[in-house]
């Protein structure tokens, strides 16, 4: 039963989530919410902060260097973890829209 949870429960299994990749999707939902913070509020100082901790173009980058390298197994991981990065920024940003109490559309 023991060993039953050390493989399930592994960071060194290749299907589990490692600490960085964690990090990195709540450095991203963080800001996205900071951005949708700034939308709300029509604040662009803030939605300018949010987009220089967004790490977002770490797949952008990997994607314009697979393509000058002809890397397909790059250019594939770095489009599939870009379409996963914009799937979880749309969930969060739609999360926080929903619930929050201020529903005057701003100039931004």
């Amino acid at each position: 039963m023991n060993t039953f949870f050390k493989t399930i429960f592994s960071v060194r299994d290749n299907n589990t989530l490692t600490y960085a990749e964690i990090n990195q999707m709540v450095i991203l939902m963080s800001a996205i919410l900071i951005a949708s913070v700034g939308l709300n509020t029509g604040s662009t100082a803030v939605i300018i902060g949010a987009m220089l901790i967004s790490p977002l173009m770490n797949n952008i980058l990997a994607t314009g260097y697979a393509i000058a390298v002809r890397d397909i197994q790059l250019l594939r991981k770095a489009i599939l973890g870009f379409f996963v990065q914009t799937i979880i920024s749309l969930i969060v940003s739609i999360v926080y829209f929903m619930l929050t109490p201020a529903k005057a559309p701003t100039d931004e």
